[in-house]
């Protein structure tokens, strides 16, 4: 559906009275966690081409879903790291703390229309190219992305990862967190699918770690991000 036509919609049916009843739940407010969004229309995250280099361009893209009435808008992949680099690729990131700004831009704009506003952290692992960082893609086993997938990504041999490097990106995601929270987002997602880094590791084509008991565990889930458990991966 969209923008203009939800806002349509929102406007004949903000009292309800004339929606089918089986609608009206899309109308009603739901918490997510410790926020609420205004109904149930969600822009999940998707790529639009949105880069750090036109920030008041990307506030101005969002803000317009958000006047639409989306309850949620969401940003498309967000790197947490130079290691993470996309380029060429159009791309944003959160690498240190003067991303904030740029990004707090697009949360004003669609908070002033009482939407929520959704980020998405992103590692590539193996998939990127990191040609301005010139630093080693990461993976659990050190085995390149297949070339079935997309063709414009990388195809680099990767670094094995080591369990510092493991620590390290949840270091990453810590502080990719803790801006994105400054920037003022309200929803965060850690992306693990599409064959970045948190999808290899639940792919046994792509981890051959073992299991070892004396060390803490991160397991990485499929497009919902990460949980702590007993019986680590290494």
């Amino acid at each position: 559906m969209s923008t203009s036509a939800i806002a349509s919609t929102l406007d004949q049916h903000h009292d309800l009275s004339a929606c089918h009843p089986s609608h009206q739940v899309l109308f009603e407010p739901i918490q997510i966690g410790p926020v609420t969004a205004p109904n149930r229309f969600y822009q999940v995250p998707h790529a639009s081409g949105m880069t750090e280099a036109n920030p008041r361009v990307r506030a101005a893209f969002r803000e317009t879903k958000a006047e639409g009435g989306w309850g949620v808008v969401s940003t498309g992949a967000v790197s947490i790291h130079p290691s993470s680099d996309d380029s060429p690729l159009p791309f944003a990131k959160l690498w240190s703390d003067a991303d904030i700004a740029s990004h707090a831009l697009s949360t004003e704009a669609i908070h002033r229309h009482g939407s929520l506003a959704a980020v998405e952290l992103w590692h590539g692992g193996a998939v990127v190219m990191n040609r301005t960082s010139r630093l080693p893609p990461l993976s659990p086993s050190g085995i390149p992305w297949a070339a079935t997938h997309i063709g414009f990504m990388g195809q680099l041999r990767p670094k094995k990862m080591t369990p510092s490097d493991i620590d390290d990106v949840l270091h990453w995601q810590r502080l990719a967190t803790r801006r994105a929270l400054d920037a003022g987002f309200d929803i965060l997602y850690v992306y693990a699918g599409m064959g970045y880094l948190g999808y290899e590791f639940l792919l046994p084509e792509y981890n051959f770690r073992e299991r070892v008991p004396d060390r803490p565990c991160v397991r990485w889930l499929r497009g919902g991000g990460m949980v702590f458990r007993d019986g680590p991966i290494h």
